[in-house]
């Protein structure tokens, strides 16, 4: 991960078993982050992510 707080989330998306997520962070700097989709969840440490992870997707 570039930053370790992700504030904005202003793209998430997914190639193959890929997920990458890219937004901002706390200070509005640019930050791109990718999971392997089965262990995505273990790297999504607060309900506060998982919940703007949540309205993102359901707003798709």
């Amino acid at each position: 991960m570039t930053h370790k707080h992700m504030h904005t989330i202003d793209a998430f998306g997914a190639d193959g078993l890929e997920i990458i997520i890219q937004g901002k962070d706390g200070r509005g700097r640019p930050f791109s982050v990718s999971f392997v989709s089965i262990e995505f969840l273990q790297y999504v440490e607060t309900d506060q992510i998982k919940e703007k992870l949540i309205e993102y997707i359901k707003a798709i």
